[in-house]
């Protein structure tokens, strides 16, 4: 929810007002930001081996861990160059009083499943949903541009 606050200034209400349903209309101009927000936070989760919830992944496999790595950060062998972390995409809709996002791996394709709900020989590593700490950044986004005009 969005809170008003109205003030004195050399423009007019009804001028403002106007300013404000225009900014509620187009949301694209925040669209970009909102992306780098989605894409930067579930790079932290990856990196730091846990879920959008802030639940710590289940550990690689002795197997998984006697391969070469190139980083040892838990879970993303080969650090920001895995196709968890460089894979992800960030789709953002923004229009007319609206603003949608979905990540998705298109890389992965169905792999992503197996990471979801994990597999016979793999534990569940649920990489999707989105944390709160970046839907509390995008809210401000939102309430800054449409009351402040901030990008």
């Amino acid at each position: 929810m969005l809170n008003f606050i109205f003030q004195r200034s050399g423009t007019s209400t009804r001028e403002r007002v106007s300013e404000l349903a225009k900014r509620c209309g187009d949301l694209s101009p925040i669209a970009d930001p909102v992306r780098r927000v989605l894409f930067d936070g579930n790079r932290a989760s990856r990196l730091a081996g846990v879920d959008f919830a802030g639940r710590k992944l289940a550990p690689l496999a002795p197997s998984t861990l006697r391969k070469p790595r190139s980083n040892p950060t838990p879970l993303i062998p080969r650090g920001e160059s895995s196709r968890m972390i460089a894979g992800y995409v960030v789709h953002v809709d923004a229009g007319p009083g609206r603003l949608r996002f979905l990540g998705s791996w298109p890389s992965l394709g169905v792999l992503i499943n197996y990471f979801a709900t994990g597999t016979r020989f793999m534990p569940r590593r649920d990489p999707l949903g989105f944390r709160e700490v970046d839907l509390a950044e995008i809210r401000t986004l939102m309430r800054d541009y449409v009351a402040k005009g901030k990008r």
